[in-house]
């Protein structure tokens, strides 16, 4: 649903190690190389504690911007943010995925996006 977003922008955390496991690696490449297609950039605020490997860097081929929380802030779960909808994907012990479509939700969870990413650090910093 996220890549029929009309503002060409969606903001995102990442459960990097929780996203391997579900959808899992080929159905998010699938995602992105569909993302990239249509123009459609991305901010993605990640836990340093939740990623596993050095995959999906920040990436201006890719329309990718890319920070991490601070060490404090553990995000465990997957959240997408876009025009009027928030999806969310929980972990795969909890095992459920949501779409909520409403602007006001959206317009709260675009402010507490931006809020942690003016907080957030770029790639190769490691200061909290």
């Amino acid at each position: 649903d996220s890549i029929s977003t009309d503002s060409k922008l969606l903001r995102a955390i990442f459960s990097m190690n929780e996203l391997k496991r579900r959808p899992g690696l080929e159905e998010i490449d699938a995602y992105r190389v569909e993302r990239v297609t249509r123009g459609i950039h991305m901010r993605v605020i990640r836990s340093r504690s939740r990623d596993t490997d050095n995959i999906w860097p920040q990436s201006k081929a890719e329309l990718r911007d890319l920070r991490f929380a601070p060490n404090s802030m553990d995000l465990g779960m997957t959240t997408l943010i876009y025009d009027t909808r928030v999806a969310m994907l929980s972990s795969t012990r909890e095992n459920y995925g949501l779409i909520i479509e409403s602007e006001e939700f959206a317009t709260l969870q675009r402010t507490l996006f931006d809020a942690i990413w003016q907080i957030s650090q770029p790639p190769g910093s490691e200061t909290e």
